[in-house]
């Protein structure tokens, strides 16, 4: 149901496909398990390994950090956060260029 390790960005090796069928359609009543509202915005690819979904954001509260989140990948719960310091202030997303 939940579909293999996806250990890095784009997927094992770098090679952005997946031998598992994936739903094309979504929404909050089809092909959804959970979401969740990171603390800061983020475009990081998750990590799946095991039962944990990690995903990256930046958080500018009163100091500018980089936080790397745990949550499980059945329930969507947090498991656990770590803070990494940053002396940069990132530019803000401006959607992608075509």
């Amino acid at each position: 149901m939940y579909g293999t390790d996806w250990p890095e960005f784009l997927g094992t090796r770098g090679a952005a496909h997946s031998d598992q069928t994936v739903p094309t359609t979504w929404s909050d009543s089809e092909n959804l398990a959970w979401k969740v509202k990171l603390p800061g915005s983020g475009s990081s690819s998750p990590i799946i390994w095991g039962n944990q979904l990690l995903v990256t954001c930046y958080v500018n509260d009163d100091e500018a950090k980089r936080q790397l989140l745990c949550f499980n990948k059945v329930t969507g719960d947090q498991e656990w956060s770590v803070d990494f310091p940053i002396d940069y202030r990132e530019d803000s997303y401006q959607g992608f260029l075509t």
